[in-house]
């Protein structure tokens, strides 16, 4: 196989794509033009099911094996989520304002700004 050849793509629901993530059998996506997280069918494109973000400006997004976090650019928040009811468990101030990208490493949250360029690890407890 060629590196970085197309094994698959389908349309996103949204026209703004942002954070994308995988929990292990699903897809979640996040669109600023709609203001909504997607779950999404891997194999067929189809989305399984929808909610509205409760940020002003959804970007990143990731999945920590039980919830969902999602960054807010515009209020420069960072949610934690329940992905089967689309509330929010908490939420904090970002470390820096413009928090765009997020992941989980298993243990801890990393975030990385576009303010002042840096990338930070979070203790979530």
């Amino acid at each position: 196989m060629v590196v970085g050849a197309v094994i698959k793509s389908f349309g996103s629901p949204g026209v703004d794509l942002k954070g994308l993530a995988w929990d292990g059998k699903t897809l979640w996506h996040c669109d600023s033009n709609t203001d909504r997280i997607y779950q999404i069918n891997p194999i067929t494109g189809a989305v399984i099911k929808w909610f509205g973000s409760p940020s002003t400006e959804p970007n990143g997004l990731t999945w920590d094996g039980k919830t969902l976090w999602h960054s807010d650019v515009g209020l420069n928040r960072i949610y934690q989520i329940n992905p089967i009811t689309g509330a929010v468990i908490r939420f904090f101030a970002s470390p820096d304002a413009s928090p765009r990208d997020l992941t989980w490493d298993g243990l801890t949250l990393w975030v990385c700004t576009d303010n002042l360029n840096r990338i930070y690890q979070l203790e979530t407890h």
